[in-house]
């Protein structure tokens, strides 16, 4: 009996290593608050992060291209299965008009895959499209926006430096937008 190892608790811990002394807590920073990173310049974080941007832009533009592609290959399937040779002739034509020798095989490509395969990846582009659009804001429709609303703040100070009017009336931009649409 004396020949067989000692027996050690499964509950009892090990030992640890022997420490150097307490040990410093880390404390976390976060840089947007901490006067050690400097203040927060917004042209300068646009300016240096301009390259993303460019690059969800041209992923943007390509996922367009893209998906008209796949919607002229589509039509062509849809031409071929009705036997419609007038609408075959007039998608040829487009198909000729594309430029791109990378465009080219890319419709060839698609033209081989089958029509629901064409649906699934049409709506699955448009998604991503519309994902795009939502998260940049649709930077077009909000220039138009303060467009209209500049150009009624100067019709207003102009009025009122005319004499025509005592008072500017700057009606809310919701007003506005549904006046200009009206």
């Amino acid at each position: 009996m004396q020949d067989r190892p000692i027996e050690r608790s499964a509950r009892k811990r090990p030992p640890q290593a022997q420490s150097t002394g307490p040990r410093k807590k880390v404390r976390s920073v976060d840089p947007r608050f901490d006067p050690l990173y400097g203040s927060f310049s917004g042209n300068e974080y646009s300016e240096q992060y301009r390259f993303v941007r460019e690059l969800k832009e041209k992923e943007h533009d390509d996922r367009v291209k893209r998906v008209q592609l796949l919607r002229l290959a589509l039509r062509r399937l849809d031409a071929e299965v009705d036997g419609d040779s007038d609408a075959c002739h007039v998608i040829s034509e487009q198909e000729e008009d594309i430029d791109d020798s990378a465009d080219k095989q890319l419709l060839e490509q698609f033209k081989r895959t089958s029509a629901r395969q064409l649906r699934n990846e049409i709506a699955n582009a448009t998604q991503e499209i519309a994902r795009f659009k939502s998260q940049r804001g649709d930077a077009h429709a909000r220039q138009k926006k303060d467009a209209v609303f500049r150009e009624a703040v100067k019709s207003e100070f102009k009025a009122v430096k005319e004499g025509k009017k005592t008072r500017a009336f700057l009606p809310k931009r919701k007003l506005l937008l549904r006046r200009d649409h009206m």
